[in-house]
């Protein structure tokens, strides 16, 4: 990854904190569905994943905007977001850059 891409990939795993994580407590605190664990519900990480891959959508480069990189990096966040450990303010970015970097095309 050269550098402007390694700042394309920051930036989107950083919008992926602050627009998946707050749609996925909204969703998921309105949408009744079952429960993952204590804190994330099955519609919390719906609209989590479908937020992030919208938010790669329009956010990554040409370069990384395909199909397959824009759905390791919701998968990535949407799991980073429903994690029982750990604070998913640190979790949903660098989970999420490091997925996009390391396994996206």
């Amino acid at each position: 990854v050269d550098n402007d891409q390694g700042w394309v990939i920051a930036r989107y795993a950083v919008e992926c904190l602050a627009l998946a994580d707050p749609v996925a407590s909204w969703i998921g605190s309105k949408v009744p569905s079952p429960k993952i664990n204590a804190g994330t519900s099955v519609s919390g990480c719906l609209a989590c994943f479908a937020t992030a891959w919208c938010v790669g959508f329009f956010m990554l480069s040409q370069e990384l905007k395909d199909s397959y990189t824009l759905t390791v990096g919701a998968i990535a966040c949407t799991i980073a977001e429903g994690l029982p450990f750990g604070n998913d303010n640190m979790n949903i970015p660098i989970l999420t850059a490091l997925a996009v970097d390391k396994l996206g095309r």
